[in-house]
């Protein structure tokens, strides 16, 4: 396994903040109108019969926390 560099990391951290700043969100098919496409503030639709449920935003701050423990011991 190689070692990652701090720059590395810090790429990921950079295309992670979008998704933190506008976090995707999952939601019974017919409550928004949108694109499928997953990127920062979308919101996917499903069928309500299978997970009737209210719309839930996927947070990403525990990806970021981890991302900064890997920055801190990266080389």
């Amino acid at each position: 396994m190689t070692n990652l560099s701090k720059n590395e990391v810090a790429i990921w951290i950079r295309k992670l903040i979008p998704y933190l700043e506008n976090p995707v969100m999952l939601s019974p098919k017919g409550c928004f109108r949108g694109q499928q496409d997953v990127r920062p503030g979308t919101i996917i639709e499903y069928d309500s019969a299978l997970m009737p449920c209210a719309p839930q935003i996927f947070l990403q701050t525990e990806n970021l926390k981890a991302l900064v423990e890997l920055y801190k011991v990266a080389e």
